[in-house]
């Protein structure tokens, strides 16, 4: 006859010093905004920079032109 087996509760790994550290000093890990990776100002700082960049490497381009 077959025996039931009830499996052993599962117990929880111990966490290292490190693991321990961490979660105190960053706490748990949070998905809130994971798809865009950041709040609504930043991405607009973020626009700003690109377009700064942007406007930098066509004016570049332009001097380059001219001289050449």
């Amino acid at each position: 006859m077959s025996e039931s087996h009830d499996p052993e509760p599962q117990q929880t790994p111990e966490r290292s010093r490190f693991g321990e550290w961490a979660y105190r000093i960053f706490g748990p890990a949070q998905v809130d905004g994971a798809i865009q990776g950041h709040s609504p100002e930043a991405r607009e700082s973020w626009k700003r920079r690109v377009a700064a960049r942007r406007q930098e490497r066509e004016d570049s381009a332009r001097k380059r032109h001219e001289r050449g």
